[in-house]
């Protein structure tokens, strides 16, 4: 029992109050609170920026004019600084209300985040229901959103221009409040660039990473990304003829034609026809592609493959080479003019408890994950879901229910060949199940908090899995431990996926921050910034070259892999983008949002412009199809191996969709659109 406080306590309550008082001086009795706070504000590059900036005139309602002041100068500014000047006035004005909440000033702090904030709610608005709640200087370092902007520098790329620009405004106006906040708070990298030669925008939101910009950019520098894919479609298509070819030679058609004949040699002039066609196209694209800094998507270069060994690979079981065949001959050619058929599955009776939705590759099978911890098994081609004896494991009409878990689960992901899939749940652990007896065969812990999404390599035997923890992990389905822990992320982990040649996976988390790490070394070789808000879903590209990411906002991003540069931005959906998928010829991308709505993007319209093939009817932002339900929320969207659009979403009445004003009355009376068919699911049978 501590002596000194009994002893203060009995002076308080005897009102001996100077004695009081020196007791409490000379035995440095606080709390661990203001011990912390104090010790805080002792550090000493604080105490040189105060002496250093100290202005004895300025007063709690400095912040409120310095800022005023500032933000109005960057406002009328010429256009050719202000979208880059724009980043700096975030982290400032986080900064000038954590330090008046700091120095107490109550109601300063309160009357300066009325005043400012709804100028950043747009890009910001999660930020700042946080920030609200920062009321006390005790909060600066207990709040989880401002104890990460008071640890971490704010990482902004300004033009040399720009910066002088800023410096200069701020020196002559003697903010001294303000160059503190830049100098210790802000982290700026000057770049020997005009501010609209596409240097400065690569990080003309600004972020909160953990790491420097030239950190960062380090990485660009230090690690080489073999996106490249293995084997090419063409080679891989090619050989599966030749060797059916050989295996069906001597065999004839009920007319007495050779069946090779029949079967593949027309087949082969199909294929060759269309390769030769893509590459013209694809030629005439890299002539314009080249035009650019030579980064992954831009190039023309044969893509760097890493080495089939590079990490180990377990012999995982390939689909039947037939129905691979018949998957690329009766595969759709998409584009802008030529978009997919689509199904949107709806789940009724659903109570709200429906958490996640996943399809198997050929999307025969989805699996669907619930908030009783319970897991759902579909079929959807009508083929009943069938075990490896039928006695021991009953065949299941449509449906088959799974329990296991003691948790939500939030994630689900099917293997290569569907004939296993892995859970991940509030509960902390990752299940492997199998689909051929319907059984959990291993339980993976290691997360100390939820796990919020899995993904499974799409060549087998290892998936990965993104948590609450701020960590995902890479691990091997025969072993229960992980074999990699990505650390490095200053928020939850939202979602986690593998790269098509299984080296690499990129998370996405709710510091605003996208991270590529290397499988085999578990170093993080490229981090992307760019977006305003969490990132809530990841794909890649088919050739492995691009990234696109989703928000909760809303916004989307696509991403050069190698150069980590920004390439497109897609704008449009209301609410958060739960999940992202390229079809098979990687034309086009689908988003699927909280907002009940699909999007179809045209990721080529970039490398169009108007002296070149650009179509004069192509919509603004890459935008080719919009699709709507009336009253269904958007989990999951998957082209399958014929380039067929699923999604799937739960029916919720109370949630009536955000664009019904933005429909005709005959998109009204129709949930979707002409989208396709609109299957209807009851989780109650």
């Amino acid at each position: 029992m501590d002596t000194d406080a009994i002893v203060l306590a009995y002076l308080k309550r005897k009102q001996y109050e100077r004695a009081e008082a020196a007791l409490n001086h000379e035995g440095r009795v606080e709390s661990l609170d203001d011990l912390a706070f104090r010790a805080y504000s002792a550090v000493d590059t604080n105490v040189a920026n105060y002496i250093l900036f100290h202005n004895p005139k300025e007063g709690p309602q400095a912040y409120l004019e310095s800022y005023a002041r500032l933000k109005d100068w960057i406002t009328t500014s010429l256009e050719a600084y202000r979208d880059e000047l724009s980043a700096i006035l975030f982290p400032v004005f986080v900064h000038c209300y954590l330090d008046l909440v700091s120095k107490e000033h109550a109601e300063e702090a309160k009357t300066f985040l009325a005043r400012f904030s709804p100028e950043h709610a747009a890009a910001h608005s999660a930020d700042l229901a946080q920030l609200g709640s920062v009321t006390h200087k005790q909060h600066v370092l207990q709040n989880k959103l401002s104890s990460t902007f008071r640890t971490n520098k704010y990482n902004v790329r300004l033009s040399s221009y720009g910066f002088e620009l800023l410096v200069r405004f701020l020196q002559e106006a003697d903010f001294m409040l303000l160059l503190a906040i830049v100098n210790e708070r802000i982290n700026v990298l000057v770049a020997e660039a005009k501010p609209n030669d596409g240097v400065v925008p690569r990080f003309a939101a600004g972020a909160l990473t953990g790491l420097s910009v030239e950190a960062m950019d380090e990485l660009v520098e230090a690690h080489q990304v073999h996106w490249g894919t293995f084997p090419s479609f063409k080679e891989s298509t090619h050989a599966l003829i030749s060797e059916f070819s050989e295996e069906l030679k001597g065999l004839t058609d009920d007319e007495g034609r050779p069946l090779v004949f029949n079967l593949f040699t027309e087949a082969q002039a199909e294929l060759d026809a269309s390769f030769a066609a893509a590459a013209e196209e694809g030629a005439g694209r890299s002539k314009r592609r080249k035009r650019g800094d030579g980064s992954a998507a831009e190039t023309g270069d044969a893509p760097p493959v890493p080495e089939l060994k590079r990490i180990p690979l377990l012999e995982t079981a390939e689909l039947s080479e037939l129905e691979s065949f018949a998957e690329v001959r009766s595969r759709m050619a998409l584009s802008s003019t030529a978009l997919p058929s689509a199904a949107m599955y709806t789940f009724f009776n659903t109570y709200d408890t429906l958490n996640c939705a996943s399809f198997s590759r050929s999307g025969g099978l989805m699996a669907t994950g619930f908030g009783d911890s319970s897991i759902r098994l579909w079929d959807l081609e009508g083929r009943h879901l069938t075990g490896l004896n039928p006695e021991l494991v009953p065949i299941a009409e449509n449906s088959v229910v799974l329990h296991g878990h003691s948790g939500p689960v939030y994630g689900l992901s099917f293997s290569p060949d569907s004939r296993f899939f892995v859970s991940a749940s509030q509960d902390g652990t990752a299940r492997l199940w199998s689909m051929e007896t319907r059984t959990n065969l291993v339980v993976y812990s290691g997360h100390s908090f939820p796990i919020w999404d899995v993904a499974v390599s799409p060549l087998g035997h290892y998936f990965a899995t993104a948590s609450h923890d701020t960590t995902a992990r890479l691990w091997s389905t025969n072993m229960v431990t992980p074999l990699r822990i990505f650390a490095g992320h200053l928020s939850d982990v939202d979602t986690v996926a593998f790269h098509p040649n299984s080296n690499y996976v990129a998370t996405g988390s709710s510091d605003k921050s996208v991270r590529l790490w290397d499988v085999q070394s578990g170093n993080c070789v490229r981090v992307y910034t760019g977006h305003t808000d969490g990132v809530a879903s990841l794909a890649f590209s088919p050739d492995g070259a691009k990234l696109a990411s989703g928000a909760h906002n809303g916004a989307v991003i696509e991403w050069d892999i190698n150069s980590a540069k920004s390439l497109k931005s897609y704008t449009g959906h209301k609410g958060a983008v739960w999940s992202l998928d390229y079809a098979h010829d990687g034309v086009l991308l689908a988003s699927a949002s909280a907002d009940h709505s699909i999007r179809l993007w045209d990721v080529e319209s970039r490398f169009l412009d108007a002296s070149t093939s650009r179509r004069q009817d192509t919509p603004p932002g890459g935008l080719v199809k919009a699709f709507y339900t009336k009253s269904t929320p958007v989990f999951n969207v998957k082209f399958n191996p014929r380039n067929v659009l699923l999604a799937a979403g739960p029916f919720r009445a109370s949630e009536p969709s955000p664009h019904v004003d933005d429909l005709s009355p005959a998109a009204k009376a129709q949930a979707v659109g002409d989208a396709g068919a609109a299957i209807s699911m009851d989780t109650t049978k």
